[in-house]
């Protein structure tokens, strides 16, 4: 295989990929003039991808910021932008080459804004209830328990109380050791507490 037909095997790979994603793309050169225009967005325009090759893109797309992103070289994503009557979400991306832009890739999602407005809506919402859950589960753990929170009328158990609480009125760090279930923590967030 010589250079030339790998090269046009490798363009056909590329138009290929570039007819398959999922969104409404074109590129243009820094004139304006459209390079490519991608087959979903022929659709969505109702429009012969081929034919909008070599067009202004003025031409082609309605009130279009294309040529404006190529002149000021600064990239607009997630913007909103009228087109057929819908409001749709696009990214302006200018390609540079030492610093000069040479092209401007467009894409548009095709989604309405409305729709990412509601996602949007429903993130926001589903954060609210994460924090809230969170909340719940920070004050489920953060319990406070008290001397009167430790039940026992043994004798064990009242001096336990008895030297707890002389510790609690000091300044004093205080180690608490025993066996796993034996109420360490109760002691320790009733001295804690005190």
């Amino acid at each position: 295989m010589n250079t030339i037909e790998a090269l046009r095997e490798k363009l056909a790979l590329y138009e290929r990929i570039f007819d398959n994603i999922n969104a409404g793309v074109l590129v243009i050169d820094a004139r304006g003039y459209i390079t490519h225009f991608n087959e979903p967005y022929g659709r969505f325009l109702n429009l012969d991808p081929k034919a909008q090759i070599g067009r202004h893109c003025t031409e082609v797309v309605e009130n279009t910021r294309m040529h404006i992103v190529a002149r000021t070289g600064k990239a607009e994503i997630n913007h909103s932008h009228r087109i057929n009557g819908q409001d749709m979400v696009v990214q302006r991306i200018p390609i540079k080459k030492d610093g000069k832009v040479i092209a401007v890739y467009g894409q548009v999602m095709f989604r309405d804004v409305a729709e990412v407005r509601d996602l949007a809506e429903q993130l926001s919402l589903l954060e609210s209830k994460v924090q809230l859950f969170e909340k719940e589960l920070f004050d489920l753990r953060a319990t406070r328990y008290t001397f009167d929170c430790i039940i026992g009328d043994s004798d064990a158990i009242t001096g336990l109380k008895q030297e707890a609480a002389k510790a609690a009125a000091t300044h004093s760090s205080v180690l608490i050791t025993g066996e796993s279930g034996t109420g360490k923590e109760l002691f320790a967030q009733a001295i804690h507490n005190a």
